[in-house]
């Protein structure tokens, strides 16, 4: 697709509000958005292993029309295809995915803005994210922010707590100097998953066996 059209498709795009639950949800997970060259534009890439292909289109079919072409499969690296590889898509650069990247992003790393509370609201997002970056354990839901600070982890607990009636811990990560996680109990465990199985259960039904 020419640049013209790309400018003339991106004059006519606006986030809908599914969109930006799912960015913001993606954005405390493990999505990036990457700014372009000229810093005039930034844009959403999603990117996970073969076992969530059905997760990649179950973003794809929301962004759709951000999109010149659908998911595809990539190897990590072509000289060593028992690497691996993932299902990814982009979107097309635009200023309004540039300012997500200012609010979640300072100095080129990720972070927790101190409005989160007010953008962070919906079960969709909390679903987005638990699918990105969550675990079970032993009935016990982790989060895993270890890219996030103990200030950062301790701004989240207060969000959950807040926004969802989610109580958690923050617990180490590992050994010593790998960060940390947000670890809900098995009965908030339950808690989270009432809010988030419908969406879960669509995309990743492994993730969802603690639902009634």
């Amino acid at each position: 697709m020419f640049s013209t059209e790309i400018n003339r498709l991106r004059d006519k795009l606006n986030l809908n509000s599914v969109q930006r639950q799912i960015i913001i949800g993606s954005l405390l997970g493990d999505e990036y958005l990457y700014p372009t060259v000229s810093k005039k534009y930034a844009y959403f890439r999603i990117a996970h292993g073969p076992k969530q292909k059905d997760y990649v289109w179950w973003k794809y079919q929301y962004f759709k029309n951000w999109v010149l072409s659908s998911p595809r499969y990539q190897l990590q690296n072509k000289q060593k295809p028992e690497l691996g590889g993932y299902y990814w898509f982009k979107t097309i650069a635009h200023k309004e995915l540039l300012r997500y990247r200012k609010i979640f992003y300072k100095n080129k790393t990720k972070i927790i803005p101190s409005d989160l509370g007010e953008m962070f609201k919906s079960t969709l997002s909390l679903a987005v994210w638990y699918m990105d970056d969550g675990t079970v354990n032993r009935k016990a839901i982790h989060l895993n922010t270890q890219s996030f600070s103990y200030k950062e982890n301790l701004h989240l607990r207060q969000i959950l707590k807040d926004n969802f009636n989610i109580n958690c811990n923050i617990n180490k990560s590992g050994n010593i100097g790998k960060g940390y996680i947000l670890y809900i109990p098995k009965e908030q465990a339950k808690k989270f998953m009432f809010l988030v199985r419908k969406y879960v259960k669509q995309c990743m039904p492994y993730k969802a066996f603690l639902t009634p």
